[in-house]
């Protein structure tokens, strides 16, 4: 009986290990466009061949915009996790100016009652983001809107 013990708690910690250390890899490769717009008057857009890059399914949006500001030179703060500015795009809390975050992901839209209505860009469906940049998952032909109100 011991050993059958031993036997299964081994098979337990190999289970447990394994895992880990398949949790620790890199997701699935992306290989669609993503696509940013910043809408300012005229839209400063940004394309990224997915498949060009290191980005999988486990990055995020926030990981999206470090990218562009490795590749691109696009700026942009983000302070305690808000985005402060981004391009020519910066909230100016005293007006009540706010950078507001759209993108074509409806699972991640915002469903709080205080949401902001769809837009569209082009034919695509933008919804308000429920989520931060930091928490907005890639997808394949992500789309990506930010706009001041």
């Amino acid at each position: 009986m011991k050993n059958f013990c031993k036997k299964l708690i081994a098979a337990a910690l190999l289970i447990m290990a394994l895992t880990a250390l398949a949790a620790c890899g890199g997701g699935d490769k992306l290989t669609g466009t993503a696509t940013v717009v910043l809408h300012d008057g005229a839209d400063k857009v940004y394309s990224v061949n997915l498949g060009e890059t290191d980005l999988d399914e486990n990055d995020t949006v926030l990981n999206l915009l470090e990218y562009l500001a490795e590749n691109e030179n696009l700026q942009y703060q983000i302070n305690n996790g808000m985005l402060e500015s981004i391009g020519s795009l910066s909230q100016n809390m005293s007006q009540q100016k706010y950078i507001y975050f759209y993108h074509n992901k409806e699972a991640d839209k915002d469903v709080s009652g205080w949401e902001a209505p769809a837009v569209t860009y082009g034919s695509v469906t933008l919804y308000y983001s429920g989520l931060g940049v930091n928490n907005v998952k890639l997808t394949n032909d992500i789309v990506v809107y930010f706009i001041v109100f």
